[in-house]
């Protein structure tokens, strides 16, 4: 099913290549599982040029369209978005498995079977969950902001695998600007 979006609800916060998700004109949200939010910011925002040079307008106004794969995911889907800025790849936290492309599913499969991804269900709150905890490379760079890092809840933490990370959807609130 096709729907329009008309505006960014959350990302993640991982540096770079985060997920977001979007509303739509009915009030839903959708997690968007085939495209990075850095480059949907891009596509959004009008490029400022020197003092006096008008620039360039945004390459994409909202609505955008997305196709519905499932309750609360879906693709972005859009004639007016070039080929070359959607992922190659769907993201393989966000994206429910049975929708992911077959090289996909068949890597993530033999990263559980090396061990490489855990996944525990769990309840918390009342809710059957599902917590995958992942090996990750360790990066060092320089961030350009200050980030405070939020504790998760104990009982969250304690059914963490030690060695792994828990890595929230951040809600995040898009700022208008008024030019």
């Amino acid at each position: 099913m096709i729907q329009q979006a008309v505006r960014i609800t959350w990302c993640t916060l991982v540096g770079q290549n985060n997920c977001f998700s979007v509303e739509t004109k009915d009030k839903k949200s959708y997690r968007i599982v085939n495209f990075y939010h850095e480059t949907m910011e891009y596509l959004l925002k009008p490029e400022v040029c020197k003092k006096g040079d008008k620039g360039r307008p945004p390459l994409l106004k909202w609505p955008v369209q997305i196709r519905i794969l499932c309750p609360g995911v879906a693709v972005i889907d859009d004639q007016r978005i070039a080929d070359e800025h959607y992922r190659k790849d769907f993201c393989e936290i966000c994206c429910p498995h049975i929708f992911l492309p077959l090289p996909q599913q068949l890597r993530r499969t033999r990263a559980i079977r090396r061990g490489d991804i855990t996944e525990k269900e769990v309840i918390i709150g009342g809710r059957k969950l599902i917590i995958q905890s992942m090996k990750i490379a360790p990066v060092v760079r320089k961030l350009k902001h200050k980030w405070k890092v939020c504790a998760a809840s104990k009982e969250t933490e304690k059914k963490l695998t030690a060695g792994y990370i828990l890595a929230p959807y951040i809600p995040c609130e898009v700022k208008r600007r008024v030019w």
